[in-house]
């Protein structure tokens, strides 16, 4: 059997398995920028003390390497927690919470989903998928327990949710980054999502060759049409261009963008 082309299974689960390898490799490109995104705030967030004691066990310039494989390996054993009758679910929640001094991580509303230790898995994770000592394990696993009990988003292929409720966070899962969405609103916070993890996220568009590529990325990964697609980022644009400068250089790209796509052009 071959999972990717869907070989040896039956024809309705062998185009489900397509469909989700040609999501899969559509979205490839911002899966990866998000990813170096995550590594790169998550390095942030060490301060110089932190960053010479794990100077001494490996090679500064593999540290984002051996981040970003611990990251998705603890974002793995999360996963593989689930019970896979419910694998299914689109509104499957991770909730952190702290009990007897210790930060603990379950999915919510899933039956036999018992509390696990998020600072043990972590560490197990930094210790075995980034190939560090137990000690550097141990202070890269603390930085990421005290930035998830923030609601900080280290956790490769899943997002933040708001409502916490009594917990400290909540992660949702995220199936597919090229999940179909519906609603303006809902399509619109997606699209920001997206546009978060892009490259490009920190400049306005610089020409209608650029906007055009966007159009494309953004209608392949979000699942939504074209036309839907580009009246949501002309709204994005208009609110850029209000929050810059009259005169502003950037400010007048982002209005010429967002009439050219207001006109369809």
């Amino acid at each position: 059997a071959d999972p990717q082309r869907g070989q040896g299974f039956p024809p309705a689960q062998r185009a489900r398995m397509v469909a989700v390898a040609r999501r899969r490799r559509a979205s490839a490109p911002l899966r990866m920028a998000r990813a170096r995104r995550q590594v790169e705030d998550f390095l942030a967030r060490l301060d110089d003390g932190a960053r010479a004691e794990l100077a001494t066990d490996c090679e500064p310039s593999t540290l984002p390497e051996r981040v970003d494989r611990s990251l998705a390996g603890i974002a793995g054993a999360l996963e593989s927690l689930l019970p896979r009758a419910v694998r299914a679910r689109r509104d499957l929640r991770l909730t952190i919470r702290g009990s007897g001094g210790r930060i603990t991580v379950a999915w919510l509303d899933v039956p036999d989903s018992a509390p696990v230790d998020l600072l043990e898995l972590a560490i197990a994770r930094f210790c075995f998928m980034g190939e560090l000592t137990d000690r550097s394990a141990r202070l890269l696993a603390a930085e990421f327990v005290r930035a998830v009990r923030e609601g900080a988003e280290f956790l490769p292929g899943f997002e933040a949710v708001r409502e916490r409720g009594a917990d400290l966070a909540r992660y949702a899962l995220m199936t597919s980054l090229a999940q179909p969405v519906g609603g303006d609103g809902q399509l619109a916070e997606r699209l920001a999502s997206l546009l978060a993890m892009s490259p490009r996220r920190d400049a306005p568009p610089q020409s209608s060759a650029e906007i055009a590529g966007l159009v494309a990325d953004l209608t392949t990964v979000s699942g939504a049409g074209e036309d839907e697609v580009r009246e949501a980022l002309r709204g994005m644009l208009a609110r850029r261009a209000r929050s810059l400068a009259e005169g502003d250089a950037a400010r007048e790209r982002c209005l010429a963008h967002a009439r050219a796509l207001a006109a369809g052009t």
